[in-house]
């Protein structure tokens, strides 16, 4: 799992499953005070969507991909307990750094994913049709 490094200090990246309910409603909240066009449906979907895999993730716009960056450092740091609001994480954002961690990179660590029964995908070996003479 990788990690951002905000403002010097190293921090797990985080998503919204470790961010609590009352922190959630204070960001929905926080929204049309900023005087955006950007809803919180909007943030929702974001994050869904980059929780696919990438392939199937589509073209992410220059909006989008700063929004996901936003909320991504907003639920990172509310996640290790420092408050943040969604415009402290606007203005963190030329302060943060992506952190690979090495296991993100370690060749043949990938598993191939388990083949369902009868997907014609491992499991048996494919019988192949009798030779005839002609």
């Amino acid at each position: 799992m990788s990690a951002l490094r905000i403002e010097g200090k190293t921090y797990t990246r985080s998503d919204l499953s470790r961010v609590s309910a009352l922190t959630l409603l204070r960001a929905s909240e926080e929204l049309p005070a900023l005087g955006l066009r950007t809803t919180w449906d909007d943030l929702m979907a974001l994050m869904s969507r980059s929780m696919l895999p990438v392939e199937d993730q589509g073209e992410w716009s220059q909006t989008d991909k700063l929004w996901l960056g936003i909320f991504t450092i907003w639920a990172t740091l509310n996640a290790a307990g420092r408050e943040c609001t969604l415009r402290d994480a606007m203005d963190l954002v030329s302060e943060t750094e992506v952190i690979d961690s090495p296991q993100d990179h370690q060749p043949g660590k990938a598993k191939a994913p388990a083949s369902r029964k009868g997907s014609g995908r491992g499991g048996a070996p494919v019988r192949k049709a009798p030779k005839t003479l002609s």
